[in-house]
């Protein structure tokens, strides 16, 4: 192995670790503020001595919501790790910045009560975890998506700089070879 080989593979696990990290910390807050519209979605009501439990559909929609969104972070998370393939790596980056920017949808969404409202310190940590988690997965994504096809290109290469051209020391061999 290559020293070029070796240093595409610990740029690729230092994405890899760092997307594995925001998208499992991303999945736990959309379980959290899912379990949160869960627990918010039966009503009891009391009419004339007969109790009754239905269901809010609307905070039952959003807690699915979040569930599912937490379920296909998980997945891109596992994805991201066990992906060895450097030709997956812009796709699942550019997948990160859209789940980053959904993330920081929900939470605006959440914080100006558009959502059904949840208990103070719900809200808080929901709210403002997903806002930065949502931030760093946009940010991270943005950084994979773009190292990743120089990564590639060095490693299709097995140059150990993203510059495609033939250094000097190769065009000098290039040149001594019998034509």
């Amino acid at each position: 192995m290559t020293y070029a080989e070796r240093a595409g593979l610990l740029i690729l696990n230092k994405f890899s670790v760092t997307a594995f990290v925001l998208g499992l910390t991303g999945a736990l807050l959309d379980f959290y503020s899912g379990y949160i519209f869960f627990q918010m979605s039966d009503v009891t009501a009391s009419s004339m001595g007969i109790t009754t439990m239905h269901y809010n559909n609307s905070v039952l929609a959003w807690g699915i919501i979040f569930a599912v969104l937490g379920v296909v972070l998980v997945a891109t998370a596992a994805t991201n790790v066990f992906s060895s393939s450097m030709r997956t790596m812009p796709f699942l980056g550019k997948l990160m910045i859209i789940f980053g920017v959904v993330m920081i949808f929900l939470s605006l969404l959440m914080y100006s009560g558009i959502t059904p409202l949840m208990a103070e310190i719900s809200l808080l940590i929901s709210s403002t975890g997903m806002l930065i988690v949502g931030a760093l997965m946009g940010v991270s994504g943005f950084y994979m998506a773009k190292n990743r096809t120089g990564s590639a290109k060095m490693m299709k290469n097995g140059m150990p700089s993203q510059n495609t051209a033939p250094s000097t020391s190769e065009q000098i061999r290039q040149d001594e070879r019998p034509k």
